[in-house]
């Protein structure tokens, strides 16, 4: 078996689904390999880093073409700048499909794996009845919830379900979604929840700083629920008022939320703190107590599919507390690894806080199952489940 995974976008740019393909190939590279492209298609401008990370982290083989994908939500204003732009995306699937072709008449695939729901619906034909070979889907569950653009992507949805041999979903909550909505037989569609790495150096919460300190980790995005958290955090620092909350990220949401820490009266006990380097975000984490992601859908059915990050705090040791919606109840065990809340409820998202701020025996317990929970999640594990459920 050897599968090609082709994804539009891919590390060193951050993100959940680079993340998960990542680290499937690294722990598998005699089997998966990666198709991506050398520019951002969010910006426009090459991938900084690609050379360097291809080269020096990579164990398997990854191979990029020039572009993949027209800018992001380009809409023309015009007849001839819609002509121009049909042309461009012709003119982008004759260099895809050339390439896919290159490397399948040396490599010998079996499997390729679209990593892109709704950019690469497209390829369906060209995969199924011009190579003949098995069509794989990775779901990650908030291009599931939310509908598609307009009525051509939605019936793109439908026929690339329809067509592919194997549809994975990172959560039973994207399962659901794919099987209930799209009418896909449930044989078709398999669970795979993602994994962490194994973590060196994790510091025992019983040897961190006795300061009460919380994380949130990830883009700044209305979902993960940081207006939430912020607005509990009022509460939390009337019980605890030395009390500190770190937020690491960027996004589109952050100068509401820089706005909002000072409407609040929090800029003494809120950090925002951007982007970290891998050591420094190791570092946060190892001198937390908590991790908190009180997420929550959106009217347009946004939502987190299963969050990753939560894994990733578990493997620090962090107890942590996610919102109900979407996947991430899986990614934590209600009253074993932390808690899950209604990401609506400020009540009780301050009230989950401070318990396990306040209860230090329940917080080291917590700790202890998080560990031991993360260690059976590994992506070597994961990488395993993944080619059994493509020999099916």
């Amino acid at each position: 078996m050897k599968c090609l995974i082709v994804t539009t976008h891919f590390l060193p740019l951050k993100g959940g689904a680079q993340t998960v393909y990542h680290n499937i190939a690294a722990a598998r590279p005699d089997v998966f390999s990666v198709l991506t492209a050398k520019t951002d298609y969010v910006t426009g401008q090459q991938v900084t880093g690609w050379q360097d990370f291809d080269l020096g982290e990579c164990s398997y083989a990854i191979h990029r073409i020039d572009q993949m994908r027209l800018g992001y939500r380009v809409k023309p204003q015009n007849f001839v700048e819609r002509l121009r732009l049909t042309w461009q995306f012709k003119w982008l699937q004759r260099a895809l499909k050339q390439k896919i072709a290159s490397l399948q008449q040396d490599q010998q695939f079996t499997h390729i794996c679209i990593g892109q729901l709704d950019a690469l619906c497209w390829l369906t034909d060209y995969i199924k009845q011009d190579l003949g070979l098995k069509l794989i889907v990775y779901t990650h569950g908030e291009e599931i919830s939310m509908k598609a653009h307009n009525q051509r992507a939605e019936k793109m949805r439908h026929y690339i379900f329809d067509k592919a041999d194997k549809i994975i979903a990172v959560s039973r909550f994207t399962q659901s979604k794919i099987i209930d909505y799209y009418r896909v037989p449930k044989h078709k569609v398999s669970v795979l929840h993602n994994g962490v790495r194994a973590r060196a150096g994790v510091v025992p919460l019983s040897k961190r700083s006795e300061r009460f300190k919380v994380i949130t980790v990830g883009r700044l995005v209305e979902r993960k629920g940081v207006d939430m958290l912020l607005k509990a955090w009022v509460t939390v620092l009337r019980e605890l008022p030395s009390a500190q909350l770190d937020i690491i990220g960027d996004g589109p949401m952050a100068d509401t939320y820089y706005d909002l820490i000072n409407a609040l009266g929090l800029a003494g006990s809120v950090r925002m703190l951007g982007e970290l380097t891998d050591q420094a975000l190791q570092t946060a984490y190892n001198s937390a107590q908590l991790f908190v992601q009180p997420n929550r859908r959106l009217a347009n059915g946004d939502t987190e599919g299963f969050g990753l990050v939560l894994l990733e705090a578990a493997s620090y040791g962090l107890p942590a507390i996610a919102g109900r919606d979407g996947g991430t109840s899986e990614a934590v065990q209600h009253g074993q690894t932390g808690f899950v809340v209604d990401g609506c409820d400020l009540g009780e998202i301050a009230a989950v806080i401070l318990t396990l701020l306040q209860d230090q025996g329940l917080r080291y317990r917590m700790s202890e199952k998080s560990l031991a929970y993360s260690a059976s999640q590994s992506w070597a594990s994961k990488a395993e489940h993944l080619v059994d459920l493509l020999s099916c």
